[in-house]
């Protein structure tokens, strides 16, 4: 396995209170495409920016008696290709943490155990293939582990999480926002209330109309075409019923009545 690039010494480097990143055209963070599994240790960089090419790859942790993990090294792994994943573990070895594409981490050794945190929503943490002048972050997808904890913006107990345990192994699922406001309906609990009921206006009884046996517009007030009309007899003297749906309207239900008898019109919007 090669070894990453970075510093070289026989001690450790020591940062001080804060870092810059070289400036376009030095030396700065650059990108590594690696073609096979990689290795790191105390002496290669501190953030590492890495093209897997097109295979997955582990990244792992040298253990020996000149480059040793050692207490209090801190790395930054970025995960810059778009389709693999890079797999960082320990020199014995074990995973710590799976970089998915256009993510990175941060990792830190305590003398006995790594520990780590991951960063989301970042689409392209590189401003060129080769040096950054900049840290640059640019949001074109979010790929994060479940669940999703979503808190309430002024009371932080009030809390949701979405949970993918119930998806089939291998498949994602796509969920499709519509372009409308309005409160998520359950299959349980919340059926019966507000969400599970018809919004206010979205329904039309007309009064008692008498048929013509021709079309009888009946304004129904929603500003749009309705979505469902129909005709109920409420008086049947002559003993046939027969409706006949024309054009319905924003403005009228049309309906064909046979004459005589009295029917009134029901739509829903």
């Amino acid at each position: 396995m090669a070894l990453l690039t970075g510093t070289k010494g026989n001690t450790p480097t020591i940062l001080p209170s804060s870092l810059v990143l070289g400036r376009s055209g030095l030396p700065g963070v650059v990108e590594t495409t690696i073609s096979a599994a990689a290795t790191f240790d105390k002496d290669t960089a501190t953030i590492s920016v890495i093209n897997g090419g097109a295979s997955n790859r582990n990244v792992t942790a040298v253990s020996g008696a000149t480059t040793p993990e050692i207490a209090g090294m801190v790395k930054f792994f970025v995960n810059s290709g778009t389709s693999n994943d890079l797999t960082i573990r320990s020199s014995a070895p074990s995973p710590i943490t799976v970089l998915k594409p256009k993510s990175w981490c941060w990792i830190a050794y305590n003398g006995t155990s790594w520990d780590h945190g991951d960063g989301i929503g970042i689409a392209d943490l590189i401003a060129t293939a080769s040096t950054w002048s900049a840290l640059q972050i640019f949001g074109s997808g979010i790929t994060a582990k479940a669940p999703v904890i979503l808190q309430d913006s002024s009371d932080a107990t009030k809390q949701a999480s979405f949970v993918m345990s119930a998806i089939s192994t291998g498949t994602t699922r796509s969920i499709g926002i519509p372009d409308v406001s309005g409160t998520l309906a359950l299959t349980s609990s919340n059926i019966t209330g507000t969400a599970g009921g018809l919004a206010a206006g979205a329904t039309f009884l007309s009064t008692e109309i008498t048929g013509s046996g021709s079309p009888q517009n009946t304004a129904h007030g929603f500003g749009q075409v309705p979505r469902l009309v129909f005709a109920i007899p409420s008086d049947l003297t002559g003993g046939a019923f027969t409706v006949v749906y024309g054009a319905h309207d924003s403005t009228n239900a049309v309906v064909t009545v046979t004459s005589g008898e009295k029917y009134k019109v029901v739509a829903f919007k």
